[in-house]
């Protein structure tokens, strides 16, 4: 009985001491997942602020482009009058001579 029990003690022992590494490996891998998931945080931390960067330059490109394109316009009706003008000159000339 007495040899039974030590036995039984000594199983248990060995199973606490399985589970222990167990345990261990676990909170290892654990660690590890914890580590990856920072890693991505940070990556996708990275990605948001590139991002936003790339936003405000795409903005700052479309304000430009609009001004770039106000000013064609401008210039388009500015050189359009400039031709009116131009014709109604030849006209005239032509009347005279």
């Amino acid at each position: 009985m007495a040899l039974r029990h030590a036995a039984s003690r000594r199983l248990n022992v060995e199973k606490n001491k399985s589970y222990e590494a167990e345990i261990a490996g676990l909170n290892q891998q654990i660690s590890a997942l914890q580590m990856k998931i920072q890693a991505l945080d940070k990556y996708r931390q990275n990605r948001n602020k590139e991002y936003c960067d790339l936003e405000k330059k795409f903005k700052a490109l479309e304000i430009k482009h609009t001004d770039q394109d106000n000013k064609y316009k401008a210039m388009e009706a500015k050189y359009t009058n400039l031709d009116k003008k131009y014709v109604t000159l030849l006209e005239k000339h032509s009347d005279c001579c």
